[in-house]
């Protein structure tokens, strides 16, 4: 199963956030470099890679600033990520065949 997730930018409170739109949003603020809200994003994010097979994303851009700029790549190369993670797992089911 392929779902593609839209992604968007929202700013809250002077702070701006990528939203990643599943059914509970994940928001990664942009602004900040804490590499632990990083990972824990990517945590969440490969749990519903694991669990929904696999999972693209659609940015829509809203503006043509630099948040924009840096969350297109982003998305680019998450995209690209999880695409080399789909490339390398192996359905249990076909290995017994």
């Amino acid at each position: 199963m392929n779902n593609e997730i839209i992604v968007n930018i929202s700013t809250e409170e002077e702070k701006t956030y990528i939203v990643f739109n599943f059914e509970q949003p994940i928001k990664l603020e942009i602004t900040s470099d804490s590499k632990e809200t990083i990972k824990n994003v990517f945590y969440e994010i490969l749990n519903h890679v694991i669990s929904d097979n696999f999972i693209t994303f659609k940015f829509i851009r809203t503006g043509e600033d630099l948040y924009n700029d840096i969350t297109e790549k982003y998305i680019q190369d998450l995209n690209n990520e999880l695409e080399a993670l789909k490339n390398n797992f192996t359905n249990p089911t076909e290995e017994s065949k």
